[in-house]
């Protein structure tokens, strides 16, 4: 770091969908400042492991009933604490740490109209958002696709984009009818694998909405490839806010 002259400079890090649980709770009865402390307790039942976990939230955009819910992230203390021993360690200086989903919030431009973003890694969870300027509306985790970068379009038309295609469509319905918001019209596809173009017209032609690949909206250089699994970092990197540093 020295050599390259990055000494003590500010990183923020942005967690892969990997590396912590996303869930959500009933805010508890308490004073803002026991928040924190009564959600530690809440979300052990939802914990997968008795490992020890940092606990952080968000808060929902909108609220539909009179019970407020909230936005629950756990993460493995040890994770946290390898994160800021390796920054520090290489002579930096560790700014925030954030999750993927709120990072690709950064990356799309401003509006008033919602759309979806389909994410995937490497053999990674398909990730699906619902995003309305620029806030994390809806979440879910799609189990079942983790080979879905290497099938061949062929492939692709028999049942999967079919199956895909009706889990987006019931979130769509969701973010409609529970959170009372207007239909969803775009869908955005980030999915590391060479057959990206021919799996959005599939779905546009199931589910009669554009669908496009996702290009973050950041100044770059036209020749600059953008891989998935690069994304979450670059939300990072414009990110103001923090879940856990």
């Amino acid at each position: 770091m020295i050599e390259n002259q990055l000494g003590n400079t500010q990183c923020n890090i942005a967690l892969s969908i990997s590396k912590y649980q996303l869930f959500q709770l009933d805010r508890p009865e308490v004073k803002d400042e026991e928040l924190n402390q009564a959600l530690q307790w809440a979300a052990k039942e939802h914990l997968s492991t008795d490992e020890q976990h940092v606990i952080d939230y968000f808060d929902l955009p909108v609220v539909t009933s009179n019970v407020k819910k909230l936005n629950v992230v756990a993460i493995k203390t040890q994770d946290i604490l390898d994160i800021r021993d390796g920054i520090l360690g290489a002579g930096l200086m560790l700014n925030m740490i954030g999750i993927e989903e709120l990072a690709n919030c950064n990356l799309l431009p401003e509006n008033d109209e919602a759309v979806i973003t389909l994410k995937q890694d490497e053999s990674g969870q398909l990730s699906l958002n619902i995003v309305k300027q620029n806030k994390l509306f809806f979440s879910r985790r799609l189990r079942g696709y983790e080979n879905l970068a290497n099938l061949s379009p062929e492939e692709l038309k028999m049942g999967v984009v079919d199956n895909l295609s009706l889990e987006i469509q019931r979130s769509m319905d969701y973010f409609e009818s529970q959170l009372r918001q207007a239909p969803v019209k775009k869908v955005y596809l980030s999915i590391d694998t060479p057959h990206q173009v021919p799996l959005a017209e599939f779905i546009k032609d199931v589910l009669f909405v554009t669908v496009e690949s996702f290009v973050p909206n950041i100044a770059k250089d036209s020749s600059m490839p953008i891989k998935p699994s690069s994304i979450a970092s670059l939300g990072a990197a414009i990110d103001s806010t923090s879940l856990i540093a």
